[in-house]
């Protein structure tokens, strides 16, 4: 951290923040216990910049980086009007401050009720290393094993392959009848399609008769 720029630094301790958040997101005490957090975070990385940039107190850096940190406090030019306008003209990257440094930032306690039979992830965890250290469970993956054996992807792409082989080889192969047959069904499709095509354009013929007629 003490190389990594203050954005950087800024951005890893907002994920730390954010996960901090996720996690006590049901919780009654979510804003005190993640505002806690954040107050921790926010003096270490004060002490931290202080150090770096040699002004030897947390004081000075609020005072050039602000309260939450947001402003550069490289060659001292956090407050300085030509910043802001390198700023505004996107000649400079933007610094993010530090997230939930006030109680009313953070997120309330989510108080959705839970579904039936919810379970926290690390109770299922706990609850399938449990049922993993069951003799009974481990003789029935044993059998499992000896009966089924280990499948790797290669082995059944070769299985599919060569039943598809094996069943292409079986079947009949195609007699002249058949070929005539077809062919014969091909070509009567195509006439009747013909045929179609010429009664429609007969039709189309008598209705321009008529029409005439009728002028």
């Amino acid at each position: 951290m003490f190389h990594a720029t203050q954005a950087h630094t800024n951005a890893q301790m907002n994920k730390f923040l954010q996960v901090m958040a996720e996690w006590y997101r049901y919780a009654d005490n979510r804003k005190k216990v993640v505002n806690f957090c954040s107050y921790i975070i926010r003096g270490s990385l004060a002490k931290l910049y202080a150090a770096k940039y040699k002004l030897r107190s947390r004081a000075k850096v609020y005072k050039i980086a602000s309260r939450n940190l947001s402003r550069p406090l490289k060659d001292k030019k956090g407050q300085s009007p030509e910043y802001h306008n390198l700023l505004r003209m996107g000649l400079v990257d933007s610094i993010d401050g530090l997230q939930y440094t006030r109680m009313s930032l953070v997120p309330e306690t989510d108080y959705t009720p839970f579904p039936n039979g919810w379970r926290p992830d690390h109770e299922n965890v706990l609850m399938e290393y449990v049922k993993l250290t069951d003799p009974q469970t481990l003789e029935e993956q044993r059998r499992c094993l000896r009966e089924q054996g280990l499948v790797t992807p290669q082995d059944y792409i070769s299985m599919l392959v060569w039943n598809y082989k094996k069943n292409a080889g079986l079947l009949p192969p195609l007699g002249e009848s058949d070929a005539r047959r077809a062919k014969e069904e091909l070509l009567g499709s195509s006439t009747g399609e013909i045929r179609d095509d010429d009664n429609r354009e007969d039709r189309e013929e008598n209705v321009r008769f008529l029409e005439a007629a009728q002028m």
